[in-house]
């Protein structure tokens, strides 16, 4: 079950680069009150792709969000809300439930670009609501990634 997992999570990871630019990627790690991530951004034209592989206290996740970013200061620090799915794994051990599920979720949060370094940080809320569980998680989490 868990290869079903990771082969859907690199297909996904796969068509969200097909979309994407050659430069300004960043990679780096997310971590909140209930997943930690590995985080990936994307930028899409004039918005991003944000992707998430995380694990939580109950689950496995894989999130995709698309993001509106409006700039709130040049282009170095902006305020940004978006839509996703969300693919969880939920494990046995350590919820009442076990099997996918699927997430409906939003995010709204800042971010600021380090002018002298290659660094992003950023504060986010991402509340998501799994249709097969039926179970809202609100994540608050805090960001750091590295621009390619």
């Amino acid at each position: 079950m868990r290869n079903v997992f990771v082969f859907l999570c690199l297909s996904f990871c796969v068509f969200t680069a097909t979309e994407a630019q050659s430069s300004g990627i960043e990679f780096g790690a997310r971590a909140g009150n209930s997943v930690i991530a590995a985080d990936l951004t994307i930028p899409v034209k004039y918005h991003r792709t944000r992707t998430n592989l995380g694990w939580g206290y109950e689950f496995f996740m894989f999130d995709n969000y698309f993001d509106f970013i409006f700039p709130v200061y040049r282009e170095e620090r902006f305020v940004y809300a978006g839509l996703g799915l969300g693919l969880r794994y939920w494990d046995v051990n350590r919820s009442s439930y076990d099997g996918f599920g699927f997430a409906v979720a939003g995010e709204l949060g800042g971010e600021i670009r380090l002018r002298k370094s290659n660094f992003t940080v950023g504060l986010d809320a991402n509340p998501s609501y799994d249709l097969i569980m039926e179970k809202f998680i609100l994540n608050v989490s805090l960001a750091a990634r590295f621009r390619f």
